[in-house]
This record gives structure tokens, C-alpha cells and sequence, in this order.
């Protein structure tokens, strides 16, 4: 709100660069500006080279999304600045500034002093090195910051001072920090170092009496065993060893002589059918022929002949043709 108007605007975030639209009283127009800057963050982050690097998609994607939207960065009103936070500090930015050169040039001054932990989980040891880095890159981040504000057009003074009083103000957590991170580095190199020397005592432990075992076994089979006594423990392994030989040789025998029969039972079932199939065909062809509308007594009589005995029966029965099987 400025006055008694309610003013809108867009902006979006790209890791350390902050980009905002201009300030406008109409709501449709900001959501229109939103628009663009997020197809230009989209365009940034997944459309761009990955070879190239982080300005250069910047400005390539800001000279192919604004033509596409029928707008300018004049029309927009683009503003941009960095946006960082040391360890321990509040959050500090470069001034807001038209000049997008300005900004990456900025941007490139002030990688080297980004945290190479950021997004990440990190071990005490490697956030206790982040501090010291940052403790020792302190003159060469402000002399970086100070160039970045001038290409910025800020004054100078009034941001290096700002800089100057959140670093004071972290230096004591840093410290606090910095002491926690020791202590807790060296209570993992003891516990480590505790761990081995456990772990070693445990195999120094295992290693003597498993020689002590070894040596009260031999001392027993020697005071027990002599020349006689070792030659008759071999004798009944070797006996043991050819029961067992024999046991599994009479098993493997015993398994083909069953696949044997199985085989020969398949064989035998499969000749039976077969037979059987025979016969069933020359049956149905016999009644087949049997079964003609044309068929007379006498091809009857001379596909299935009869013994003499049953005619003669038959003839004195007066037997017909219907009563033949």
C-alpha cells in the first residue's frame, strides 16, 4: 500500500539473483507480469545449454521469452539484485538496479564467496572449515560486495556499513559455533579411536584362544593317540568316508533303475493305446461297411463269414438278416 492504493507487482528466484517487475495498480496486469517472469524462470533453469553458464542463459533466455510475451524490460519494468546470507549473518542483497549486466557481473564477483555446503547436509568438520573460510575471505567478500554495489549504482558507504555491522554482530555466534564444531570433532575422533582400540583388543582376544584351543587339542591327541591309535582314527574315517560313497552310489542306482521303469511303463501305456486306437478304427470302418443301404446278403456274408454249425442253426430257426449282430 502506498497511500490509500493498493499496488501489485511480480518477482521470482533464481538461487541468488532476485528478479521484480514493476509496481502497478491493476491486478490482471501484475498477473500478466507473473506470467512472463515465471515462463522466464522456467526457461532459465530447464530450457537453457547446460554447458552454458548461469549469465549466459539469463540473458539468452531474457532476449527469447520477452519477444514470445510481446513485451520489454522497459514495458515490465525489470529490477534486479542478489540475494545472499553468510553463516551466522541476516540476509543481505545487492541495491535493486535496472542494469542486468551490472547484476551478473556482480554475480560473477561474488560466486567464489557462496557456501559450498548450501543445499546439502555437511559433517561437523566440514561446517567447522565453512567458518574458518569465511572468517579468512572476509576482506576480499567486502572489497567484492563494494564493487558489486557500485556497478549497482548504491551508495557505497551506506551498504558497506550495513555489511560491516551484521558481521560484527555474527562474529561471536560464529565463534560459539566454531568451538561447538571442535568439540564435536574431537569427541568423534575418540569414540573412533575408542572403537578401535575395542575392536582390536577383541581380535587380539579371539586370535589367543583360538591358539589355546589349538594347542590344548594337539597336547590331547598326542597324550592320547599314539602310532596305533592314529592309524586306526584313519582307518575309520576311511571306512566312514566309503559308507557314505556306498550309501549315495546304491541311492543314484536305485534312481535310475526307477526311471528306467518309468520310462518302460510310459513306453508299454503309449503301444496299449495305440493298439487300442487300432482296433477302434478297424471297428467303426467294419460297421461302416456293415451299415450301407445297398448292402446284400451275399458281400454281407462274404465280409463276415459264419462256421457252418450256427447257419445250419440259424437256417433251422429261420433266422434273418435283421437278427445278425
Amino acid at each position: 500500500n502506498f497511500g490509500d492504493k493498493l499496488w501489485y507487482t511480480a518477482d521470482i528466484h533464481m538461487g541468488n539473483l532476485h528478479v521484480r517487475s514493476r509496481y502497478v495498480a491493476d491486478l490482471a496486469k501484475a498477473v500478466d507480469f507473473l506470467v512472463v517472469l515465471t515462463d522466464l524462470k522456467h526457461n532459465i533453469l530447464h530450457v537453457g545449454s547446460e554447458d552454458s553458464s548461469f549469465p549466459e542463459r539469463v540473458r539468452g533466455a531474457i532476449r527469447v521469452v520477452l519477444p514470445s510475451h510481446a513485451a520489454t524490460a522497459e514495458s515490465i519494468g525489470l529490477r534486479y539484485k542478489l540475494v545472499f546470507q553468510r553463516s551466522m549473518c541476516p540476509q543481505m542483497s545487492t541495491p535493486m538496479t535496472k542494469d542486468l549486466d551490472a547484476v551478473l557481473e556482480a554475480w560473477d564477483g561474488l560466486r567464489p564467496f557462496w557456501s559450498s555446503l548450501r543445499g546439502k547436509r555437511s559433517s561437523a568438520r566440514e561446517y567447522m572449515q565453512c567458518l574458518v573460510q569465511l572468517e579468512r575471505n572476509f576482506a576480499n567478500f567486502r572489497a567484492a560486495f563494494a564493487a558489486a554495489v557500485a556497478r549497482s549504482g548504491g551508495r557505497v558507504e551506506k551498504w558497506m556499513a550495513r555489511v560491516d555491522e551484521a558481521e560484527e554482530e555474527a562474529r561471536p555466534l560464529r565463534e560459539q559455533r566454531l568451538q561447538s564444531c571442535e568439540l564435536q570433532c574431537m569427541w568423534t575422533e575418540e569414540r573412533v579411536q575408542l572403537q578401535a582400540e575395542r575392536m582390536e583388543r577383541r581380535r587380539e582376544r579371539a586370535e589367543r584362544s583360538a591358539m589355546s584351543g589349538q594347542d590344548k587339542l594337539s597336547h590331547r591327541c598326542a597324550r592320547l593317540l599314539g602310532v596305533e591309535g592314529r592309524a586306526a582314527l584313519r582307518l575309520r574315517r576311511l571306512a566312514s568316508r566309503w559308507l557314505r560313497l556306498a550309501a549315495k552310489f546304491e541311492a543314484r542306482a536305485a534312481q535310475t533303475a526307477r526311471h528306467a521303469a518309468s520310462n518302460e511303463r510310459r513306453e508299454r501305456e503309449k503301444e496299449e493305446r495305440r493298439v487300442a486306437l487300432q482296433r477302434r478304427k478297424e471297428r467303426d470302418e467294419r460297421w461302416k461297411r456293415l451299415k450301407r443301404g445297398d448292402l446284400t446278403m451275399g458281400e454281407m456274408l462274404a465280409r463276415c463269414p459264419m462256421p457252418q454249425s450256427d447257419l445250419g442253426h440259424r437256417g433251422r430257426q429261420g433266422s434273418s438278416a435283421d437278427s445278425w449282430p
